[in-house]
């Protein structure tokens, strides 16, 4: 009866060890998933400043595009234009070219997350040209 005894004395904080443990891993789990679900958000949020600055740079882009062409070089020209539909957003477009040999138009888009120390860029760049290759138009 004696060995009986000593060996549920040294079995005795067992259960209290196996149930700290399966704590411990159940909080790191947890603690996963949260780091996870904040990731997933921010990931989420960066697409959605992505696909805005891309609708803002195509809607200007639109703009030049029916403009009157003798003022194109000069009307659209700007650098660091506010856009408040993005965080710390702004605007730069660049139009070169000619009637004859086309205009290209570039359009940066640049924003800032809060408390993100990156700066994100959006740009396109189309050209835009009246005349047509008899050889290539149908």
């Amino acid at each position: 009866m004696n060995g009986l005894h000593r060996q549920s004395q040294t079995q005795g904080g067992f259960a209290l060890l196996e149930s700290l443990i399966a704590i411990l891993i159940f909080s790191i789990g947890i603690l996963s998933m949260v780091g996870l679900q904040a990731m997933a958000t921010r990931y989420s949020t960066d697409a959605k400043f992505r696909s805005s600055a891309g609708y803002l740079a195509s809607k200007r882009i639109s703009e030049i595009w029916v403009a009157d062409r003798s003022t194109i070089t000069t009307a659209f020209e700007e650098t660091g234009a506010t856009l408040s539909d993005l965080p710390s957003g702004t605007r730069s477009v660049h139009v070169t070219g000619d009637a004859l040999s086309g205009y290209t138009a570039t359009v940066t888009i640049n924003w800032q997350l809060p408390g993100d120390s990156a700066t994100h860029q959006y740009e396109t760049v189309t050209i835009i040209h009246d005349r047509c290759d008899p050889g290539a138009c149908t």
